[in-house]
């Protein structure tokens, strides 16, 4: 490892280096370039409340939480309590819940950035320790993650949690491996209360714990106590969220909505045809990384890294990360996303083992900002923006008059909360009722519960596309409603995406003056 940073050198005239010079630490410095590379690739969107129709729904969530509702009782999904946890406390801080969760999604961003400078750190110069930290928010934009999809918050305690294991894999005795260990199992629990994959990530911490105990000539009986305390540790999350339901009276529901409906998506031929495209077009993308790896295990036995089994914790970690990440399936672009964090520590030992440091960082760093900035550009004009959204809802506002409730069916789930309408039933992800690969994870009959929500009479129905793989019982009913008791107000857009918004026709009657526009708060009364 070097013995310090190449910014750290005097500069040819003999001075050290203006930050030097101005009493910043490599710490100090390092924060402030993260913070800003944040703020400059994330800062543009923050108030807009079509990023992506997951954090749409997350948020609704939260926001019915502060309201009282019940996640898995009163609202259905499968993800765990700490990700409405988050939203929640987004929508109870920040007067515009949309901004406040992107802002939160920033900092957790700043900080594992931070928490990865300092890993690199460890093995790499500065300047290459703060550019796997940068190439770390670079890319993140690249996979859907401009804004606050769940491995933007669960990377953070994954992170901390690495870096305290690649530290432990550093030394030289088990001292206080006990109490470190149970700290990195506890912060993979609480990763995995945010998102389940991660899991496997939080596996591969416990082996990694194990291991180091043998070699540092721990006995079976003091590692087999170890081993439960840790276990103990990572499940002590997780265990609290259900004896907290069921203390509650609804520990059927918790286990239904998280564990049970899993198992239970389906897709179609077609579908897994495109998935398979959707993976193999992902590993391209990701090939600098896997280049930054390649030189990575080359450079193992270096003269530079021998004596540093912190690499090879490094390369275990990336290992764990893709193996959490290939059974997924259907391989959304935000599920490469905890692959980041330890392909960005891969990225700074590469880069500090080339000749040219400085050239491979920038290249490194700069083919992420400018993809992901030209993704993100394109994904907010052809989804839409805040203006769209407003524009929809200020058309439907006014026919939700008189405890009249909204429905959506492929269309933003953001309107709810723009509208501050009702929800008919507990199944409001757009999907949830029209789409097949979701009847088997319900919990319930979807046909049931169409009928259901259909006698309740929503106001306003606003529906986008049909789904590729509907729920044809349930398309059917709707549209059969549609034809008896609706009249299509008008047809609208939010980016490129087409919409139709249909009114109860009572209720077109009643108001059938141009519509009022309603305020623009995001946040629901």
């Amino acid at each position: 490892m070097r013995s310090s940073s190449e910014f750290a050198q005097r500069d040819p005239a003999g001075q050290a280096p203006a930050w030097r010079r101005a009493g910043l630490s490599e710490r100090a410095l390092a924060l402030l370039a993260i913070a800003a590379l944040t703020l400059i690739s994330r800062a543009w969107v923050f108030g807009d409340p079509l990023i992506h129709v997951d954090e749409q729904f997350y948020l609704l969530v939260g926001h019915r939480m502060v309201a009282g509702d019940l996640p898995y009782v009163d609202i259905f999904d499968v993800k765990p309590i700490g990700l409405f946890l988050i939203y929640a406390f987004a929508d109870l801080v920040f007067p515009d819940s949309i901004t406040g969760y992107q802002v939160l999604a920033a900092l957790s961003v700043a900080l594992t950035a931070f928490i990865l400078f300092g890993a690199a750190r460890r093995v790499a110069s500065f300047a290459a320790a703060l550019g796997g930290a940068c190439a770390y928010i670079a890319w993140l934009t690249v996979f859907e993650g401009i804004g606050g999809q769940s491995p933007v918050f669960y990377n953070l305690p994954m992170a901390a949690g690495a870096a305290l294991l690649l530290r432990a894999i550093g030394r030289a005795d088990a001292r206080y491996l006990s109490r470190r260990g149970a700290a990195i199992m506890l912060l993979a629990g609480i990763a995995i209360q945010i998102k389940y994959p991660a899991v496997f990530e939080g596996v591969f911490f416990g082996l990694a714990l194990l291991w180091i105990g043998h070699r540092r000539g721990r006995r079976f009986g003091r590692l087999a106590a170890d081993a439960a305390l840790w276990v103990g540790c990572a499940l002590a999350p997780s265990l609290a969220a259900l004896l907290t339901y069921a203390a509650l009276g609804h520990a059927g529901p918790f286990i239904q909505d998280n564990f049970v409906s899993i198992f239970g998506r389906q897709t179609d031929g077609g579908q897994s045809l495109m998935a398979f495209v959707r993976l193999a077009e992902q590993m391209l993308a990701l090939s600098p990384f896997w280049l930054c790896a390649a030189i990575t295990v080359r450079r193992v036995r270096s003269p530079g890294l021998a004596g540093r089994p912190e690499v090879v914790g490094m390369l275990a970690w990336a290992g764990a990360a893709l193996i959490g990440y290939l059974p997924a399936g259907t391989w959304s672009e935000h599920f490469v996303l905890p692959l980041l964090s330890p392909l960005s520590l891969l990225g700074a030992v590469a880069c500090d083992g080339v000749a040219n440091r400085k050239g491979a960082i920038a290249r490194l760093v700069g083919i992420g900002l400018i993809a992901g900035f030209g993704r993100s550009a394109c994904e907010v004009a052809t989804e839409g923006n805040a203006r769209d959204a407003q524009r929809i809802a200020n058309l439907v506002t006014p026919y939700l008059h008189d405890g009249g409730c909204l429905y959506v069916v492929n269309a933003p789930p953001s309107l709810y909360l723009l509208t501050h309408s009702c929800l008919l039933t507990r199944y409001a992800f757009p999907s949830h009722l029209l789409s097949q690969k979701y009847a088997p994870t319900l919990g319930s009959d979807a046909t049931a519960e169409m009928r259901r929500l259909l006698r309740r009479k929503p106001a306003v129905i606003v529906m986008g596309r049909p789904y590729a793989n509907p729920n044809r019982v349930n398309q059917r009913l709707l549209d059969a409603e549609l034809r008896l008791h609706y009249r299509q107000l008008t047809a609208a857009h939010v980016g490129v995406r087409p919409l139709a918004i249909w009114v109860r026709q009572p209720e077109l009657r009643a108001l059938p003056s141009a519509p009022a526009a309603a305020p623009s708060s995001s946040k629901a009364g």
